[in-house]
Order: C-alpha cells, then sequence, then structure tokens
C-alpha cells in the first residue's frame, strides 16, 4: 500500500522541483499555459479577469494582464490587507487595476496595487495560483489561506482556473473540506476540468 504524502512533504517536493527550473523553462511553459488560457471560452467571454501576479517560479502572468488590459478586459490583482489594529489579521482582496505600473512591491515582496480601493466584480474568471494539485482539482496553497478564505465569501461569482506546470500535478493529494478547488486546471501539457470528473 502507497502511503499518501502530507502537505508539508508535497509543498517541500514540489518547492524543490520549481527551484530547479530555469528561466528559460519558465518563460517558455508560462507561454504555453497563458495561450492555453486566452484560448478557453471562460477567458474570452469574461470581461471581469481577476489573476494573481507571479512570483519566484509561478507560471508568469504579466503578459496576460497587460494583454487583458489591452483587450479591454477589467483586470484586478490580489491585495493583502493587514488589520492595523491588529497586524495578525491579514485578509485579501482584488482591486482593479488599469496599468502594470499601478502596481510596486507589497507583502512578502509580492507585487500589489498600490490602491486599496478594492472591489467585489460580480462575476468574472479568477485564475488562482497554488503550489500542487492533483487529477481530482484539490490543491494545496502556499499555507496562507488566502485564497481560501476569500472564495468561501465571494467563490460562487467566479469561474476559477488554475494554472501551474504540469510536474505540480499529483495523482493525489491531501485535502480538507473548507479547501476550495479550481473549476478547472491548465498546464504546460493538459487541461483538467470539473466536468471530466
Amino acid at each position: 500500500m502507497t502511503v499518501k504524502q502530507n502537505k508539508k512533504e508535497i509543498r517541500t517536493l514540489i518547492t524543490n522541483k520549481k527551484k530547479a527550473m530555469s528561466v528559460e523553462e519558465i518563460t517558455a511553459g508560462s507561454r504555453i499555459i497563458t495561450d492555453r488560457l486566452e484560448l478557453s471560452k471562460e477567458y474570452q467571454d469574461n470581461d471581469n479577469i481577476l489573476i494573481y501576479v507571479s512570483y519566484n517560479q509561478e507560471v508568469e502572468t504579466s503578459g496576460i494582464i497587460n494583454k487583458s488590459l489591452e483587450r479591454g478586459k477589467k483586470v484586478y490583482v490580489p491585495k493583502v490587507i493587514i488589520n492595523k489594529e491588529d497586524r495578525s489579521d491579514k485578509y485579501m482582496e482584488f482591486v482593479r487595476i488599469n496599468s502594470y505600473d499601478d502596481l510596486q512591491d507589497g507583502y512578502m515582496g509580492i507585487k500589489e496595487p498600490v490602491s486599496d480601493d478594492y472591489e467585489i466584480p460580480q462575476d468574472g474568471l479568477l485564475v488562482m495560483p497554488g503550489l500542487a494539485f492533483d487529477v481530482t482539482l484539490n490543491r494545496i496553497g502556499y499555507g496562507g489561506g488566502f485564497y481560501d478564505r476569500y472564495l468561501v465569501k465571494n467563490g460562487d461569482r467566479y469561474y476559477k482556473t488554475a494554472i501551474c506546470f504540469d510536474y505540480q500535478v499529483l495523482d493525489d493529494i491531501p485535502a480538507e473540506e473548507f479547501d476550495i478547488r479550481p473549476d478547472m486546471i491548465i498546464t504546460d501539457k493538459r487541461i483538467i476540468t470539473a466536468q471530466e470528473l
């Protein structure tokens, strides 16, 4: 019997694989993934695009952010809001940007909107990151819980697409009932959708 890896072991495994990627591999894989995203019906049919800003060895999103703005789509990117009275109270909201220049280094060094003027779009495509996924659309994030908390409140409004490199998709990862699953995963080698399960 195979022993299932726990979240800590999976985070270590995938983090090490990410760190081993070359800049060229990240760029080439990201181009394939974002091209697939752009061709998807979900991207083409939605005017509101909620999308993370890539950091470290994540699928690069600057190109799709800029293309979406050029096409006249409304682009929203996440910002971590820290409670001034209780700095341990942190949560994520999405702020609309009009240009990539509206971003600056923010929480954990990740680029965020300068503005705190967040909105909750009524509908749209939400493009989410993650550290690891499995073939039944379970997701392991980076441990902060920001997306899970946001999507518990707002997830029904959006079609949720995760983008990642194919090695980040495992056969089976541990999942808890509060974990929010994407509706679709796009990698450089395949597309997995909820309809296929």
